[in-house]
C-alpha cells in the first residue's frame, strides 16, 4: 500500500530544484565544508561535518545506531552542548514516536508523533516537554489521484495563542508539480512549479507575495544532468541574484560540490564562492 505523501513534501520538489546542492542554502550557510562519514562493524553510523563561515571554523559529529525499529542519534557540536535523540518505530500500526533534547537543556525536550498508515492521510504532532509547552500540529490528505491538501498549526501554552496557521495544496503527476500556499496566518501566498522535461533536465520557480508590505518575490531556476552523472544547476531571483552549483562524484564514495553566487546588476562586486567535500569510509 502506498501511503499518503507528509505534509512536508508539498512543494518539496520545487524547493530542492531551488536549495539543493548549493552551498548558500544550506541551513548553515557555510562557505567550505568538509563531511566525512563511516560506519562501524557494531552498525554504527559516525558523520563528522566540518564547516568554515567566513573567518570562524565548527564542527559537530553525529552519531546514529538502529536496531530492532529503535534508533539512537547523538549529535556533539562546537557549542558545549550534546543533543540526543531516541526514535521508536510501529509502536502502533503506522505511528513512529520519537524523543528529542539537548543533555545541557531540560526546557529543549521534544516529543514527535508521526502516524502514515493509510494512502488517504497522515499526521504529524511535536509538543514540547517544557513546563508552558509549544505544541505544532500538521496534517496532509489525499483527496484525489496526484491532489494533496494540507494544513499546519502552532500553540504556545504560555501565551495561550496559536501561534501559526497555514495551509497548502499540490497537484502533481509525472512531469510536473504545482503547489500553492497560505502561510503566516493569511498574509504570505506563495505559488511553485517544477516541470521535468525527461530524467536530466528540470526546470521550474515560485512566486511569493506578502500581503502586508504589498511586496512580490520570485525565483526560478534550472537543473541538468549531465554525461558522467554530474550535476549542474542555476537559480536567479527577482534581485538580480543569480547562483551556480555544480556537483559531481570524484570517485567511488566521494562527491565534491562547488557553488558561486554573484550580482548579476552589479558585476564589479565580488563573486561568492562555496566548496564541499563529502566522503565515505
Amino acid at each position: 500500500m502506498t501511503k499518503c505523501p507528509a505534509y512536508a513534501t508539498l512543494g518539496k520538489a520545487t524547493k530542492d530544484l531551488l536549495l539543493q546542492d548549493y552551498t548558500f542554502f544550506d541551513r548553515k550557510q557555510y562557505d567550505q565544508k568538509l563531511v566525512v562519514e563511516t560506519k562501524t562493524g557494531s552498525g554504527m553510523n559516525a558523520t563528522v561535518n566540518g564547516y568554515k563561515k567566513g573567518e570562524g571554523v565548527f564542527g559537530d559529529v553525529a552519531l546514529a545506531y538502529k536496531t530492532n525499529g529503535v534508533q539512537l542519534g547523538a549529535v556533539l557540536g562546537s557549542a558545549p552542548k550534546i543533543d540526543v535523540s531516541v526514535a521508536v518505530a510501529d509502536v502502533a500500526p503506522g505511528l513512529k514516536c520519537s524523543v528529542s533534547g539537548s543533555v545541557t537543556d531540560l526546557q529543549s525536550g521534544k516529543l514527535d508523533l508521526d502516524w502514515a498508515a493509510t494512502s488517504f492521510a497522515t499526521l504529524k504532532a511535536s509538543l514540547g516537554l517544557a513546563t508552558a509547552p509549544k505544541a505544532d500540529f500538521n496534517v496532509a490528505v489525499a483527496v484525489a489521484d496526484g491532489l494533496l491538501v494540507g494544513a499546519e498549526t502552532g500553540y504556545d501554552t504560555a501565551k495561550g495563542k496559536i501561534t501559526k496557521y497555514n495551509v497548502a495544496s499540490q497537484y502533481s503527476c509525472a512531469d510536473f508539480t504545482l503547489s500553492a500556499f497560505l502561510l503566516d496566518k493569511g498574509d504570505t501566498v506563495k505559488v511553485s512549479y517544477s516541470h521535468s522535461f525527461d530524467m536530466n533536465r528540470t526546470i521550474g520557480g515560485e512566486i511569493v507575495r506578502k500581503i502586508s508590505k504589498a511586496d512580490t518575490t520570485f525565483t526560478i531556476g534550472y537543473m541538468q544532468r549531465m554525461e558522467g552523472g554530474a550535476l549542474a544547476k542555476i537559480r536567479l531571483d527577482n534581485k538580480g541574484i543569480a547562483t551556480l552549483g555544480y556537483k559531481t562524484e570524484m570517485k567511488p564514495n566521494a562527491s565534491l560540490l562547488l557553488s558561486s553566487q554573484f550580482d548579476t546588476f552589479n558585476l564589479e562586486q565580488h563573486a561568492k564562492f562555496g566548496l564541499a567535500l563529502q566522503m565515505k569510509a
